[in-house]
C-alpha cells in the first residue's frame, strides 16, 4: 500500500489552515513513530480511553460498532492522511471501534496534544487545522447517515467514491481520473448497508453507462459531472471549513 509523505501530512493540514514553520515541524515529525498492523486489527476499541491521536500513514480502516449477533455498522472509511482518535473531550473514550481493514501503517501523533488541549493559544494556525479536520469527520458521519437513509443504491455507490476520491487527492494518493482503492465489492456492500449482488449490479451498470470503472483494486471516473450530478455529491459535500 502507497504511504503519504510527511509533506502530504503537512500540505492536507495547510489546506485548511495557514501552518506557521514550527506547526510544519510538529507536523512532519509525526510520521516518524510508525507501527505497522496487519488487516483486522483493532486500533482503537469501543469505550477505549483515547491516550493519544494517531495518524494513518498507509492502508485502509473503517468505523465501525458490531452488534452481538456480529451485525456491523460502518460509520465512515479511515483512510492515509486521516486522524484516529483525534477528540476534543475531556478524559475522552471512543464511541466506536476503528479496525484495519488492509495492513496499515500508523504513527503517533502525541507530538499534538499540547496543541489541542492548548485551545488555540499557542501554535493557534495548527490547532484550527486540527480542529477543521475533526469537523471533517463530523461532516462524513452525516454524510453517511444521508446515503444511508434517502440515497439508492447507484447513488450511495457514487458518492461514497467520489468523497473519498476528494479525501485522497489531498494527500497526494489520487489523479485526476480516480484512485488506487483495495475495498472488495463485500466491503462496499458492509460500508453502503447493501447485499454484494446489488453492489455488483451497480458496479456494473457504472460500467455499462460509461460513467466509472470499479474493479481490480482502482476506481476510474469517466464522465465526474454527471457523477456528481447524479449523486447530489457537490451539495452534500459543502466545503467542510464553513462547517466550524
Amino acid at each position: 500500500m502507497r504511504e503519504i509523505t510527511a509533506e502530504a501530512a503537512v500540505h492536507r493540514l495547510h489546506s485548511l489552515s495557514e501552518l506557521q514553520p514550527d506547526d510544519r515541524a510538529l507536523v512532519a515529525g509525526v510520521p516518524g513513530r510508525a507501527v505497522t498492523y496487519p488487516a483486522g486489527s483493532v486500533l482503537l476499541q469501543q469505550q477505549q480511553a483515547i491516550v493519544n491521536p494517531h495518524l494513518l500513514l498507509s492502508g485502509w480502516a473503517w468505523r465501525t460498532r458490531t452488534l452481538p449477533n456480529g451485525r456491523q455498522q460502518v460509520f465512515a472509511i479511515v483512510v492515509p492522511g486521516d486522524f484516529i482518535g483525534l477528540c476534543w473531550r475531556p478524559k475522552p473514550r471512543a464511541l466506536s471501534s476503528t479496525i484495519a481493514i488492509t495492513a496499515v501503517k500508523t504513527a503517533n501523533a502525541q507530538s499534538l496534544w499540547p496543541v489541542i488541549r492548548g485551545g488555540g493559544q499557542e501554535n493557534p494556525g495548527l490547532w484550527e487545522a486540527l480542529t477543521l479536520a475533526s469537523r471533517h469527520d463530523e461532516m462524513r458521519l452525516l454524510d453517511q447517515v444521508v446515503r444511508l437513509g434517502r440515497q439508492t443504491a447507484l447513488e450511495r455507490v457514487v458518492s461514497l467514491m467520489l468523497e473519498l476520491h476528494a479525501r485522497l487527492k489531498t494527500v497526494g494518493l489520487a489523479d485526476e481520473r480516480g484512485f488506487e482503492m483495495p475495498l472488495t465489492q463485500e466491503d462496499l456492500a458492509a460500508a453502503l448497508g447493501l447485499s454484494v449482488v446489488h453492489v455488483n449490479r451497480t458496479v456494473q451498470q457504472l460500467r455499462r453507462e460509461g460513467l466509472a470503472e470499479i474493479g481490480s483494486g482502482r476506481v476510474e471516473f469517466l464522465a465526474v459531472d454527471q457523477l456528481k450530478t447524479l449523486s447530489s455529491f457537490e451539495a452534500t459535500a459543502q466545503p467542510y471549513a464553513e462547517a466550524i
